[in-house]
């Protein structure tokens, strides 16, 4: 895998939702535009000095979501060791994926 290839994408705030279920801690990541690797989603890595996200595919192709998670959430995610992402558009559910969850700068 080669770390060095990230693309960052131009999701705004609009696009995107973090949530975390009070009584399970299951973290969850709605979005409303593809990721650059949505076809082939491997992992999330969380930034836990930044609270920025990067989404891993398996070919290596990395892609950080500008908008940091921010406390208290960060904290859920930090602690979580998978998340489920979801794709939804014109209010349906198209991509859905249970990933591993990775935390740098802890």
């Amino acid at each position: 895998m080669d770390f060095n290839r990230t693309a960052t994408t131009d999701l705004t705030p609009k696009d995107i939702d973090f949530i975390s279920d009070r009584q399970s801690g299951r973290c969850m990541i709605i979005h409303g535009k593809p990721l650059a690797s949505q076809s082939e989603l491997a992992a999330v890595q969380c930034d836990a000095a930044t609270g920025l996200l990067t989404f891993i595919g398996q070919s290596g192709k990395r892609q950080t979501v500008n908008i940091p998670v921010q406390q208290p959430l960060l904290a859920k995610f930090i602690d979580a060791r998978e998340v489920t992402v979801i794709l939804t558009q014109d209010g349906n559910i198209n991509d859905m994926h249970v990933l591993p969850l990775s935390v740098v700068n802890k």
